[in-house]
């Protein structure tokens, strides 16, 4: 084990995979003697930039690795993990795998995912419940923006993950296993393995 007070646990995957809902119910199921982390809290106040292809307009770069200040996450993360007060750290985001420190840091790995369709139908109901935005909107961000960086930063993290929970229909199956890896952790840290 990387740490001797607490578990790392990182989850990542793709916008409407599902990794949000994955990291909740890991948050749940785990009780009070958890912490968890959301890269969302630390977007930089100057975003990267994109330019279009398909549009040559140039756009707010949210799904790019340098929007998000991941070392002060990662400090937060060291911080937490190293106190006594949590058994488990969760680090949920999409390109969570993608930054090196965290990576290494994680003692469990999950990458959450579902079809390029279900991933866009879901990001639609949450956009358009939570922010108010259009479907045409939201379809145009991301097919225009997003699913490159998606593609390019997010989807190929899926080779460091210790667990893909295919979340199209259910995360039940991959979040039982999760739950029995994480107390194979807790048994192996007891004993000194």
């Amino acid at each position: 084990m990387k740490h001797a007070n607490s578990v790392i646990i990182g989850v990542a995957g793709p916008s409407g995979g599902g990794k949000s809902t994955v990291s909740k119910e890991l948050e749940r199921r785990l009780g009070q003697d958890r912490v968890a982390f959301h890269p969302d809290s630390y977007f930089k106040s100057e975003l990267p930039k994109i330019v279009s292809p398909d549009d040559g307009e140039t756009y707010d770069d949210w799904n790019h690795p340098d929007s998000v200040k991941y070392g002060e996450l990662f400090g937060d993360v060291a911080r937490a993990a190293e106190s006594k007060e949590y058994r488990y750290v969760i680090v949920e985001g999409l390109l969570v795998l993608n930054d090196d420190n965290l990576r290494e840091a994680m003692d469990l790995k999950i990458f959450v995912t579902a079809s390029p369709e279900t991933c866009l139908y879901r990001r639609i109901l949450r956009n358009t419940a939570l922010f108010g935005q259009t479907p045409e909107f939201i379809g145009n961000y991301y097919l225009k923006r997003a699913r490159r960086r998606e593609a390019e930063f997010c989807l190929p993290t899926r080779e460091y993950a210790d667990f893909i929970i295919d979340n199209e229909v259910s995360f039940d199956e991959g979040l039982e296993k999760t739950l029995l890896a994480l107390k194979t952790l807790d048994i192996n840290a007891a004993s000194g393995v």
